[in-house]
């Protein structure tokens, strides 16, 4: 469960409790907490092992026409990270908008122009994916932080402390590995599909196929073949 995907439909009168003492908020609330356990763990979501495998060419053509999302997954190889020195922005704690930090950290969302004192660092790492048949570009906000293994306030602590930080290592390292990606299929992000830009819900490492080979069957003899010669 993505907490950006989390919404309230009201009406005009409308009455909100606050943890009731009902049965399925119970419910709901355990699924809530075992979700977000899953993903401390670096286990998949509920939403993430559900969702249909396709490949990345129908992300980018698959438009959706109802009103409800669909979520899917694909699979494909990391070819380079665009911004692997600074996988990060500023952001205001309101509405998760862009602060412009160094200039007047003013909020940059057209709502509220508002200074912000002290905005959040998030993650935003910028990823190029390449296959036979397509090319696009992956996007990872929160999500990122499985791709790194740390928060967006360690990851630039340690960066700045040592320029060979773990994580950014690991980071760079993630350059050439397979992974899945878990992507919201929704009407309002068709056009920025169809130009490669897609942004990833979750994501999940791929183990590698090795094929040992055992010492005996690595030698291979071959039987020498005498040829006549012709006079």
């Amino acid at each position: 469960m993505d907490k950006r995907d989390t919404s309230i439909s009201s009406q005009i009168i409308s009455t909100i409790c606050i943890n009731p003492k009902i049965e399925l908020a119970r419910d709901l609330r355990e699924w809530f907490q075992l979700e977000e356990v899953a993903k401390a763990k670096g286990s998949s979501s509920t939403l993430f092992k559900n969702a249909k495998e396709i490949q990345s060419s129908d992300i980018m053509r698959t438009s959706q026409n109802s009103i409800q999302a669909q979520y899917c997954i694909f699979k494909v190889k990391i070819t380079t990270i665009l911004n692997r020195l600074e996988p990060w922005f500023y952001a205001c704690k309101g509405c998760d908008k862009k602060v412009d930090k160094d200039v007047s950290k003013e909020c940059l969302n057209d709502k509220y122009r508002r200074i912000i004192d002290n905005p959040v660092p998030r993650y935003l790492v910028k990823i190029l994916m390449e296959n036979s048949t397509d090319n696009a570009r992956v996007t990872l906000f929160d999500a990122a932080e499985t791709l790194i293994g740390c928060t967006t306030e360690k990851f630039i602590t340690e960066k700045e402390k040592n320029n060979k930080s773990p994580y950014f290592q690991k980071l760079v390292l993630n350059i050439g590995k397979t992974f899945k990606f878990l992507v919201k299929l929704e009407e309002k992000t068709k056009d920025e599909r169809g130009e490669g830009n897609i942004i990833a819900q979750e994501i999940q490492l791929q183990p590698d196929i090795t094929i040992d080979v055992d010492d005996e069957d690595a030698t291979l003899e071959f039987h020498r073949k005498k040829i006549k010669e012709v006079v």
